[in-house]
């Protein structure tokens, strides 16, 4: 489902469900893969940075994001939920965050920051199938 935000805003939201074809132990870290390029800064347990780079068509430039991921699991329901967020302009960045300092996150080159917040749970529906939103 997508819905774009109040008018006169850049703001758009995405709502993406559906089953998966394995347990969710297969599907774990499937926030991680894709054709992005992707560097990883480990913050703490469960928790990272990462600076992601998406390339979109003409005459759009290219897209990047600083982006927090926070991991969390509920054993007893067999349910994985996932939150995002992303950093603000390292100019703007003058403490540290997540145990980094502004030196660490790299500055835009050619490149528009966007900011993302969202997040998504994966659950064991059974042995064989997962539920994903």
């Amino acid at each position: 489902m997508y819905r774009e935000g109040p008018e006169g805003t850049p703001f758009h939201t995405m709502v993406v469900e559906g089953f998966v074809d394995g347990p969710v132990d297969v599907c774990k870290f499937m926030y991680l893969m894709g054709d992005m390029p992707l560097q990883k800064m480990k913050a703490g347990i469960g928790e990272q940075l990462s600076l992601v780079r998406m390339k979109v068509s003409w005459p759009l430039s290219t897209r990047e994001a600083i982006v927090h991921y926070y991991l969390f699991e509920y054993f007893q329901d067999d349910l994985i939920v996932v939150l995002t967020n992303s950093v603000s302009k390292s100019k703007n960045a003058t403490e540290t965050l997540y145990g980094f300092n502004n030196e660490v996150i790299p500055e835009e080159k050619d490149v528009v920051r966007i900011d993302l917040v969202g997040g998504f749970v994966l659950q064991n529906v059974t042995s064989e199938s997962s539920y994903f939103r």
